[in-house]
């Protein structure tokens, strides 16, 4: 019985020399590089979770993520605390469906409903100083040119400010060339700060 401990404890001592040694042996399951996930899989940016994701299911975004610009054509929910610099986020298809909620926006990121169907954003905080799209720099774009089928704009709960020059009067919170329908609500937000308002320009 001892000659077995005296082995048991050899092995779980050696075991411990390796991790303390070579901690990466054993614990691998876990990559720093990754930023976003779905279903319990990790992906290194968010265009790959995307790229990933099934119709209708939803992208955790669990790190901060820096320049990338990622096309959604599919219906989806990217959510999470994290920070998005520099990010853009474009809607692509008539029957796209896409809800941002939680999330922090910097730099020049945007959201931009393109063609897409319906967009809602909801408890997100974004300072900003957007790319312009049809000479206006927003933060949600409703599109940038007339279309024959409207958008849905649901819009709740943000807290959206300008990182633009104060005198630029060509950048909103908001913007767009779609008609928006039946159904769209833009409530409970905050657009600008003391220091540095930012418009708010209507969609049609």
């Amino acid at each position: 019985m001892k000659k077995h401990l005296r082995k048991l404890f050899a092995v779980l001592l050696s075991v411990m020399l390796i991790v303390s040694v070579f901690p990466g042996a054993i614990a691998e399951t876990q990559n720093l590089a990754d930023v976003a996930n779905v279903n319990n899989v990790n992906y290194a940016t968010l265009a790959a979770a995307v790229a990933a994701a099934q119709n209708g299911e939803t992208i955790r975004v669990i790190a901060d993520i820096s320049d990338e610009a990622v096309t959604v054509n599919k219906n989806l929910t990217i959510t999470g605390t994290a920070t998005l610099n520099n990010v853009s986020i474009t809607m692509s298809g008539t029957t796209v469906e896409l809800t941002v909620s939680g999330l922090n926006f910097t730099g020049s990121s945007y959201i931009n409903a393109n063609n897409g169907a319906a967009l809602t954003v909801t408890d997100v905080t974004a300072t900003v100083a957007p790319t312009k799209l049809s000479g206006r720099a927003a933060f949600i774009v409703a599109g940038t040119s007339e279309l024959s089928h409207g958008l849905k704009l649901v819009v709740k709960n943000n807290v959206i400010k300008s990182a633009q020059s104060k005198t630029d009067f060509y950048s909103a919170a908001i913007f767009g060339w779609r008609y928006i329908n039946d159904g769209s609500e833009i409530s409970v937000n905050t657009f600008g700060a003391e220091d540095n308002s930012y418009t708010f320009i209507g969609v049609k």
